[in-house]
């Protein structure tokens, strides 16, 4: 792929009456194949060093998986209106985590665009936090392909 393209994530998550959110930017790549979006781009640790990479694959409006792998290996499978029990690898050992998706929301095209996903995870049936990403994939022009890294805002 010749083009980078600029990925840019607002995420919230409540839990216990508490909203958090975060805002990251990054290129990265985004590619369409067999009906199919691919958006992949590297965690970058506060150091500059690269951490993990994460891909998110998007079938239409009908689920997504979150894939991280590197210094994590973890994998989110997304589908709307069902919980699936997911590997969730953290710092201090790993989780078998439920995940009800209740958003899909899929604007994305050959040229990039805008997803939204919403959904709750639970430990052991137990409802741990509720929450959202909104994903803005844009085409950066090819004189600034070059580029790379992330920054949180």
């Amino acid at each position: 792929m010749d083009n980078k393209f600029l990925i840019t994530i607002a995420g919230s998550q409540t839990s216990g009456g508490v909203t958090e959110t975060i805002s990251l930017s990054t290129y990265g790549e985004y590619k369409r194949s067999d009906g199919k979006d691919y958006i992949t781009y590297a965690d970058i640790d506060s150091k500059g060093a690269m951490k993990d990479v994460t891909t998110l694959t998007i079938d239409g409006g009908l689920w997504a998986t979150l894939e991280k792998t590197g210094s994590s290996n973890t994998q989110l499978v997304m589908e709307k209106g069902r919980r699936h029990i997911c590997h969730y690898d953290t710092a201090v050992g790993n989780l078998m985590v439920g995940i009800k998706t209740d958003i899909i929301e899929n604007q994305l095209t050959g040229d990039g665009g805008h997803v939204v996903l919403g959904y709750s995870l639970d430990v052991n049936a137990a409802s741990i936090s509720s929450n959202r990403l909104d994903i803005t994939v844009n085409n950066v022009p090819k004189k600034y392909s070059k580029l790379d890294g992330a920054s949180v805002i």
